[in-house]
């Protein structure tokens, strides 16, 4: 494979190849988390712009003695260099007591005047690290105030737990963090993870009340089967964030939040910790003050404000964030030389009719 002398990640895969990048090409190509963040951040942008395209997520609910969902994320950002793509996701949260990750995925990349699909690759890495760097991003756009921020609370310390820890680390001077999770010794691989890349003091909590109560920023990363978060937990906080798929607030979060912030609101409507409230009527689209993008480009402003009340803010996840940063991966891959090429996986060009 040549070295790019362009931004297009396509011009060298001949037309019916297929460039696989397995896991250890993501890893080995993957950006810094700041560089990540920076890349939500633009596409944030973009988005608030309408320069990009999203349908609705494609949701397959498996139940009768499966517990688990199947989700299409098909996506196209517009830029000088556009990008078209599918992010096809599972999330099977009992994978666990298998030793197997809750979500898995593959990202598709396609060449946008063609539609020929050119580039496969593993995509639950790049959705763990695009998850969390939504969050920082987001939370970077919403708070007015950055430098209050000194305590974050994470609640869930699995993989994403990390990861909304790590990015926010970098977007905030975070001094402590408190964490706390169902296995203690989830809370405890947590602390080892982190706590040689990060200069923040780690504290292992044993209860809601003692991780949230000092905290800045609370951050609830669970697979919870119920609503658990109350209003009570949060009177200290400057934001709430909450990326769980499964409902994780109860009705007095979102009640007290003085604004309510969401990355995209069709989506919020359908899954996450809104879900059950639009559902039930007690929320509308109208009590979200804005969706992320149009922070992000200014468009809509939070005040400073003396009140004590926390801003909400609920990210479910945009497929426009996974083909952002899976556009850098490619091109990070192909001038390294990562990857293989898979000749003729589509077509023989000669008996295309």
């Amino acid at each position: 494979m040549a070295i790019l002398t362009t931004n297009s990640i396509f011009e060298n895969i001949s037309n019916g190849d297929i460039l696989f990048l397995s896991y250890e090409d993501v890893k080995n190509s993957m950006p810094s988390d700041k560089k990540i963040i920076k890349l939500i951040n633009q596409v944030f942008k973009l988005y608030g712009k309408n320069k990009t395209m999203m349908s609705e997520k494609s949701i397959l609910e498996l139940k009768n003695n499966i517990n688990g969902r199947m989700v299409a994320l098909p996506s196209f950002i517009r830029k000088s260099n556009s990008l078209a793509g599918l992010k096809w996701a599972s999330s099977y949260s009992d994978n666990s007591f298998a030793n197997l990750p809750a979500v898995n995925a593959l990202i598709v990349l396609n060449q946008p005047n063609t539609g020929l699909p050119k580039i496969i690759m593993e995509g639950t890495s790049i959705t763990a690290k695009r998850t969390g760097a939504a969050t920082a991003a987001g939370l970077y756009n919403i708070i007015p105030d950055k430098d209050s921020i000194s305590t974050l609370a994470i609640i869930g310390a699995s993989v994403q737990g990390v990861q909304q820890a790590l990015m926010i680390y970098h977007s905030f001077d975070v001094d402590k963090i408190f964490v706390y999770d169902l296995d203690i010794s989830t809370s405890k691989k947590f602390k080892s993870k982190l706590k040689d890349i990060i200069n923040s003091e780690i504290i292992i909590c044993d209860s809601f009340y003692n991780t949230t109560i000092n905290a800045d920023i609370i951050v609830t990363a669970t697979r919870c089967k119920e609503p658990f978060l109350t209003s009570d937990l949060c009177s200290t906080s400057k934001a709430v964030v909450s990326i769980g798929a499964t409902p994780e607030l109860k009705y007095s979060v979102i009640e007290k939040a003085s604004y309510i912030i969401a990355d995209n609101i069709s989506a919020v409507s359908h899954l996450g910790s809104l879900q059950p409230y639009f559902e039930s009527g007690h929320i509308t689209s109208k009590d979200i003050f804005s969706e992320i993008g149009d922070l992000a480009t200014g468009n809509k402003k939070i005040k400073k404000s003396n009140e004590s009340s926390y801003i909400l803010y609920v990210p479910i996840g945009m497929g426009i964030e996974d083909l952002i940063v899976a556009e850098e991966i490619a091109f990070n891959a192909i001038n390294n030389q990562k990857g293989t090429i898979i000749k003729k996986a589509i077509f023989e060009p000669e008996e295309v009719l």
